[in-house]
This record gives C-alpha cells, sequence and structure tokens, in this order.
C-alpha cells in the first residue's frame, strides 16, 4: 500500500524520526532506577548525589541530559573511598590529580555531611 508514494514501513520511519517524546525523570525514581539496577553498584546516597549534580549541570550548560540509565552505569562508578577508586588508576596518585582529570563528585548522607566516598565519571 502507498501513502504519498511511500510504502507503510517509509511512511512509519519518517513519523519516527520526527518524534521526539520527552519523559522528565523526578528524584525518587532516578534515583530508585539506579539503585535498583543490578548491573551497577550506585548507593542511594551515591545516586542522589549523581542526581543533583546532572540537575547543576544541566543548568551549567544550558541544555537538558537525557536519563539513560545504562549510559550513567557505564560512565559514572560509584567507590567507598578516594584510595579504593586509585587502585582502578594507576597512573593517578592524588585526589587533585583526579580531579584535573574527570569529574569527581563528592556523596553526602543525610545530614549533609561527608562520607568519603565518591562517583566518578569513568570517560576519561
Amino acid at each position: 500500500m502507498l501513502i504519498d508514494g511511500l510504502t507503510f514501513y517509509e511512511l512509519e520511519q519518517q513519523l519516527t524520526r520526527r518524534m521526539n517524546m520527552k519523559q522528565y525523570v523526578h528524584q525518587h525514581t532516578f534515583i530508585d532506577t539506579l539503585v535498583q539496577d543490578v548491573n551497577a553498584s550506585f548507593s542511594y546516597e551515591g545516586a542522589k548525589a549523581l542526581f543533583r549534580h546532572l540537575e547543576q549541570l544541566e543548568e551549567s550548560i544550558g541544555h537538558e541530559i537525557e536519563f539513560d540509565s545504562v549510559a550513567l552505569r557505564c560512565a559514572y562508578s560509584e567507590y567507598e573511598n578516594i584510595e579504593e577508586c586509585l587502585k582502578d588508576y594507576d597512573h593517578i596518585k592524588t585526589i587533585k590529580e583526579l580531579e584535573k582529570n574527570t569529574e569527581v563528585i563528592k556523596i553526602l548522607d543525610f545530614n549533609e555531611n561527608d562520607t568519603k566516598r565518591i562517583i566518578i565519571n569513568t570517560e576519561f
């Protein structure tokens, strides 16, 4: 069947490319999704810190960030402390050196105290 000279499949492909649906994710959905992801290792506080970080990043660059839990789990890793992180990156010796090379997000507890845990962007 042809519609305007296009097959149904071609018409469907054009419509799919034109669709641009967005779903806005609230903090609790973001956190729940990352914490429940069996292939990720984010704590509740870590997921919350990452959410806040990405919100600030959106504001500073003036561009919305698409929520993709798989991409986030690949791009960010949570560590119990800086020493644990540095074991994975033997070319980095200090936290200051790490901060020069990538994003380092400090994880705070419920009272906004530093937990010594961090999240880093592993794509550096």
